[in-house]
């Protein structure tokens, strides 16, 4: 077998990924950035039977934390979840870690990192009054994306929609999929 010598790619100038939710003739034009967050609150583990108040209860601590957040839709551009929360190793144990998994989701850059900052001050001040310490980790996802309605790639999507007797229709998603990371790229790309 022998090497061939490759080229250049050659220029995109637009995509289509068939991943989207809608019915048929549904055209994305824009998703959200997307950041992943967790937390583990670290406090000190008590017999709760015989020395609770020598535990730091972990849960509790961020229960109190969760209680001052916002979650569900924020505003019409942004949305917060908190979808994990596990801790704990026995009923008569004070627990010492519990973890919490979550998302932050936008169509602006600048409110996902505003809702990540709130909330890491949350987790701040709220471990520090209760004695306890916490690990905060972001990471994101994927970029977001809004196109506007005239580029080539939604024409002709709108054409291939009404050829096959679907009405075509454009609209924003809150779910994300591989055309966040090509618009990301670079190349106009819609599902």
């Amino acid at each position: 077998l022998g090497a061939r010598a490759c080229g250049p790619l050659p220029s995109i100038d637009y995509g289509y990924v068939l991943d989207s939710d809608g019915p048929p003739g549904t055209i994305v034009n824009g998703a959200p950035y997307h950041c992943d967050w967790r937390v583990v609150v670290h406090g000190k583990a008590a017999h709760a039977g015989v020395a609770p108040e020598e535990g730091i209860n972990a849960i509790a601590v961020a229960a109190a934390a969760l209680s001052k957040m916002s979650f569900g839709r924020l505003s019409p551009e942004t949305t917060c979840n908190v979808g994990i929360i596990e801790g704990g190793q026995a009923r008569n144990i004070v627990p010492d870690t519990v973890k919490i998994v979550g998302e932050v989701r936008s169509f602006r850059k600048d409110e996902v990192k505003t809702q990540i900052d709130q909330m890491r001050a949350i987790w701040e001040e709220t471990t520090k009054a209760f004695g306890a310490t916490y690990c905060f980790d972001v990471e994101e996802s994927y970029g977001g994306y809004v196109l506007p309605e005239e580029p080539p790639a939604i024409a002709v999507a709108k054409e291939a929609a009404l050829r096959v007797g679907a009405t075509p229709t454009i609209r924003r998603s809150g779910g994300g999929s591989d055309a966040n990371i090509f618009n990301t790229m670079g190349i106009p790309t819609v599902p």
